[in-house]
C-alpha cells in the first residue's frame, strides 16, 4: 500500500527569509521574465471531479503556500443515469487522455490515487503559484511532459491552489536509503540506477530548455521519484520562460538568488560590481545545479561538508566553483572518493570525468546537449 503520510510532492516556494541554506531573496528585473508565450492557464474541472484537502496533512509548507496531502472525490452518475466510466490511475501516473461518460459529450479528468495542493499562504501569494501554473501549463502544453515534470491537474480557481500528482519519494530519500546500505550493496544498487535515472535527468533538462524553461532551482527536494524510480522535476516557482509574450500582463519575476546554496551555480551568487543585481539564471546555470545534484547522489553528501555548520566558509567555498577539490577533501573526502571510484569500475566509464563536463567554469562548461550525448554514449 502507498504511504500517502510519507508522500514527497513538489516542494513549496522558496522562503525569502534568509535561513543556513538559502540565500536571501529580492524581486529583481534581472530576474524577470525575458517573455512569455500566452498559454493559456490549465484550469482544475472541479466541476465533474473534486477532492477532499487533508488539513491535518500538511506535507510542506513554506513562506508563500503550503501543500497538503488531498483525496480524489470520484464524479457520481448525472442525473441522466448515465454510466460512467473513471480509470482510477496510480498515484504516479501522469494524466491520460480524459474518460468520457457513455451517451454524452462531457468528459472526465484521469483521476490519481492523490493530490498534493499547493495553497497560497496569504493573498499576495497568489501570484506567485499563478505564475507557477502558467509555467506548468506551458510545459503540459507539450508531447513527452509526462516524462520529465510532476503531473499537472491545474491551477483550482476556486482557491489558486495548483492541483498536482501527489508521489512518494524524491532524489534526497533515495540517497538516505542508498546510504543505509554496506559499501557493495551501495555500489551495485547505484550502478543499477545511476545510469538511467541520470540520462532521464539531463533529457528532462535538455526538454525544459527545447521549450524555453530555466527551472533555476535544480536539487534534490525538487526531483520527485515515481514508483518506478523515474525522475521528473518539481517545484517551478523559481523558472524563467523565455520565450516573447503576446500578452504583457501575464509577464512575473522570479526570486533573485532563491534556492539552496549547495545546488546553486556560483556565476549567481555574487553581484554585478555596476548593477549590484545578481544574474539572471540560464540553462547554464541550471546544468550546474544538475551536475551536482547528481555528485550528490553518486557520494551521498553535499561536497560542501567539510566545512561543517561554518555557513560562511561553506558559502565561500561554493562561491569558488570547485566542488569537486572539495569533495575529496575533508572527513567525507576518502568516502566521497572510494564511492566514485566503486561506481566506475562498476560501471565500466569515469563517472566524475562526466561529471566534471558540468561542473566547469561557466566558459568551459558543457552545453546540455554535449552532456547529454557524452552520457548517451555509455548508456545503452
Amino acid at each position: 500500500m502507498t504511504d500517502y503520510d510519507s508522500a514527497s510532492t513538489p516542494p513549496v516556494t522558496p522562503l525569502s527569509r534568509a535561513r543556513k541554506d538559502s540565500i536571501p531573496t529580492e524581486i529583481d528585473e534581472a530576474f524577470s521574465l525575458i517573455g512569455r508565450r500566452a498559454t493559456k492557464v490549465l484550469e482544475f474541472p472541479f466541476r465533474t471531479t473534486e477532492y477532499t484537502l487533508d488539513k491535518k496533512n500538511l506535507l510542506g509548507s513554506g513562506l508563500w503556500s503550503d501543500v497538503y496531502l488531498a483525496l480524489p472525490v470520484f464524479p457520481k452518475p448525472s442525473a441522466a443515469h448515465f454510466d460512467v466510466e473513471v480509470e482510477v490511475l496510480g498515484i504516479i501516473t501522469p494524466p491520460l487522455t480524459p474518460v468520457k461518460p457513455r451517451n454524452t459529450s462531457t468528459s472526465i479528468p484521469s483521476i490519481p490515487q492523490a493530490y498534493a495542493i499547493k495553497v497560497p499562504a496569504m493573498t499576495s501569494a497568489k501570484a506567485v503559484i499563478a505564475s507557477e501554473a502558467r509555467i506548468l501549463s506551458h510545459l503540459s502544453s507539450f508531447s513527452l511532459d509526462q516524462d520529465y515534470i510532476v503531473p499537472f491537474f491545474g491551477l483550482d480557481t476556486r482557491n489558486g491552489a495548483l492541483v498536482m500528482g501527489a508521489m512518494t519519494s524524491n532524489l534526497d530519500a533515495f540517497v538516505k536509503d542508498l546510504n543505509a546500505l554496506n559499501t557493495a550493496a551501495r555500489t551495485a544498487r547505484l550502478a543499477e540506477t545511476f545510469p538511467k535515472l541520470a540520462l532521464s535527468l539531463v533529457r528532462g533538462l535538455d526538454w525544459l530548455d527545447t521549450h524555453n524553461v530555466i527551472h533555476a532551482d535544480i536539487k534534490p527536494d525538487n526531483i520527485l521519484l515515481t514508483e518506478s524510480g523515474i525522475p521528473v522535476f518539481a517545484d517551478f516557482s523559481s523558472s524563467v520562460l523565455t520565450i516573447p509574450s503576446d500578452d504583457p500582463d501575464k509577464g512575473t519575476t522570479a526570486p533573485v538568488g532563491g534556492g539552496t546554496w549547495d545546488y546553486l551555480c556560483p556565476s549567481t551568487l555574487t553581484r554585478d560590481s555596476i548593477t549590484s543585481q545578481y544574474p539572471a539564471p540560464s540553462t547554464s546555470t541550471d546544468l550546474y545545479s544538475l551536475a551536482i545534484t547528481l555528485l550528490f547522489v553518486v557520494i551521498g553528501h553535499s561536497p560542501f561538508d567539510s566545512a561543517g555548520s561554518n555557513m560562511f566558509l561553506r558559502r565561500e567555498m561554493i562561491k569558488q566553483g570547485t566542488p569537486l577539490e572539495f569533495a575529496f577533501g575533508g572527513d567525507k573526502g576518502g568516502v566521497a572518493e572510494q564511492r566514485c571510484n566503486d561506481l566506475s569500475a562498476t560501471l565500466g566509464w569515469n563517472v566524475v570525468a562526466w561529471l566534471q563536463g558540468g561542473l566547469r567554469k561557466t566558459e568551459r562548461r558543457e552545453r546540455v546537449r554535449g552532456w547529454r550525448e557524452s552520457l548517451e554514449r555509455h548508456v545503452r
